[in-house]
């Protein structure tokens, strides 16, 4: 390959159409969840994928079975999402479990949307429970490239909210996840649902 390619960029490059399916889950949910207007949110490419820590607390999911495996990650920090707790109505909760509540509760209806069209590709996998964390405490598992490891950075802003998606994956090339077609008809939609996809 002649040009560089940012590990950020790494997914998007490899497996594209799966880039698509998960931004058009994470806009669907900040619509439906989080109740932020679609023609206020920004998507970033430009988040740098060498970083350790993009805010002050972090929710991590991972959907994965024997064939492939997803770390999904919600970085943010209150100063910067507190708007949510308005959003959501929840100012009669303290505003740190209120904001780990939010970023859960989006995180799984993200991690159930992956989980069912990777059903739908044929991979068996589960969900886990969401850990959160303090981001400065997050393992460094390693520095090295890991081969059939992909990666997706991704910077979300609207007027008054920023956090930081992050999504690993580890898959083997196998039929399903190298010939998804992304089609956003597929899903049935409901703006005043929020539940799985």
């Amino acid at each position: 390959m002649s040009n560089t390619v940012s590990l950020s960029d790494l997914m998007n490059v490899c497996y594209p159409e799966v880039v698509k399916l998960f931004e058009f889950i994470v806009l669907d949910k900040i619509k439906g969840f989080l109740k932020l207007s679609e023609e206020n949110v920004s998507f970033e490419r430009a988040t740098p994928a060498d970083r350790f820590s993009y805010g002050e607390r972090l929710i991590i999911f991972l959907v994965a079975g024997r064939d492939i495996r997803l770390t999904i990650k919600v970085h943010y920090n209150p100063s910067e999402t507190r708007q949510l707790i308005t959003h959501k109505r929840m100012e009669n909760k303290e505003e740190g479990e209120a904001l780990e509540s939010i970023f859960s509760e989006f995180g799984n209806l993200i991690s159930g949307g992956i989980k069912h069209e990777l059903i739908e590709m044929g991979y068996v996998v589960g969900i886990s429970l969401p850990i959160a964390a303090s981001a400065y405490d997050e393992i460094i598992s390693s520095d090295k490239l890991v081969k059939d490891r992909t990666y997706s950075y991704v910077t979300v802003k609207s007027e008054d909210v920023k956090f930081v998606l992050t999504l690993t994956m580890d898959a083997e090339e196998k039929k399903g996840i190298t010939d998804f077609v992304f089609d956003a008809s597929h899903f049935e939609k409901n703006e005043d649902d929020d539940g799985f996809l």
